[in-house]
């Protein structure tokens, strides 16, 4: 199995310059709880509902006003679309992070995303009767 099986294919792009509140009603309007943040075609950061809740809960200002560069993650991981589910796994775990941004190299463009419950189930399914949870931590 390849990251690319793996992945949802629908990503919702952000620019730096969009307000907090644009990604509010795109998170509310698509039942999404990340997306990527892209100025001029580059990948710049990731927002998540953790980003966009501790934002929501600590301004004072209008949601209108604040943007979505002053809240991003700039720190993301890429994954290539060959890439198995265990080097994906690996790459989240050493990240710490909970989702990662499946690329095609060749193509140069993103072609979707891998959350960790994308890869507990692949797991569950992959390794149910052989292996504990203790074995896979």
């Amino acid at each position: 199995m390849k990251a690319m099986e793996l992945m949802s294919s629908e990503v919702f792009i952000a620019a730096p310059t969009d307000s907090i509140a644009h990604i509010r009603r795109l998170f509310l309007q698509h039942k999404i709880s990340r997306l990527l943040v892209m100025d001029n075609d580059e990948i710049v950061g990731i927002i998540t509902d953790r980003e966009l809740s501790d934002a929501l809960y600590k301004t004072r200002d209008s949601i209108e006003a604040i943007l979505v560069s002053s809240i991003m993650r700039k720190n993301i991981v890429l994954v290539d679309s060959q890439d198995s589910p265990e080097v994906v796994a690996k790459s989240l775990t050493e990240k710490g992070f909970s989702e990662a941004t499946v690329f095609d190299e060749e193509e140069n463009q993103i072609l979707g995303m891998i959350t960790k419950t994308d890869l507990t189930k692949y797991f569950t399914e992959e390794y149910r009767g052989q292996k504990t949870v203790a074995d896979l931590m």
